[in-house]
């Protein structure tokens, strides 16, 4: 073996932005259990919420060992965590509106404040607590009157501030439903 090992870290997957590298020398010798730390930085943005899985691969000296490769997850948690995480409005139909509620608070359990909730999905109204908070309930309602029959999907985009700063910041919670043959479409108005 020789008297010293370098160990360089080279990224295999792009979310992958910042490893340190090291040498070991037998002067130094192993820690007293055996096993070394690899420091890796991972750039979530971009990455979906959940499990992500990924690799880093050692590069070193030593003949046996020219390269290793050290697989790692990651768990990417939304800053505003909701819980079911989307709206499900189940059939909707003209007779009468759908409702669907969620849970919202910061995954740190710091207070904050919802300031503004929009739609991509036609006709979904959605109320919200008022005021600073460690949680918040969205309660959103959806009218089936004007719904044509097919998949109802879009998204609730939930825009919040937390205590003591200024910045604004949106989560998407997804919203999906399904509009059901028996719904009434109003027929085109022509002007």
């Amino acid at each position: 073996m020789p008297d010293c090992v370098r160990v360089q870290v080279r990224a295999v997957d792009a979310s992958v932005v910042a490893a340190r590298a090291w040498e070991l020398c037998r002067a130094v010798g192993p820690p007293p259990d055996g096993t070394y730390v690899v420091e890796v930085a991972v750039d979530s943005r971009g990455l979906p919420y959940g499990v992500t899985t990924g690799s880093v691969r050692l590069a070193t000296n030593l003949d046996r060992f020219r390269s290793i490769d050290i697989p790692f997850q990651v768990r990417v948690v939304p800053a505003l965590v909701v819980t079911p995480d989307l709206l499900f409005l189940g059939e909707v139909d003209a007779a009468r509106p759908k409702e669907a509620r969620v849970r919202m608070g910061l995954a740190d359990g710091a207070p904050f404040r919802i300031v503004a909730v929009s739609s991509s999905v036609s006709g979904l109204e959605c109320i919200h607590d008022e005021g600073f908070g460690s949680e918040a309930e969205l309660r959103c309602r959806l009218s089936g009157a004007r719904r044509a029959p097919g998949p109802v999907e879009g998204l609730a985009s939930v825009s919040f501030v937390r205590q003591g700063r200024s910045v604004v910041e949106t989560r998407h919670v997804p919203v999906y439903g399904y509009g059901s043959a028996g719904v009434a479409v109003p027929a085109a108005v022509e002007h």
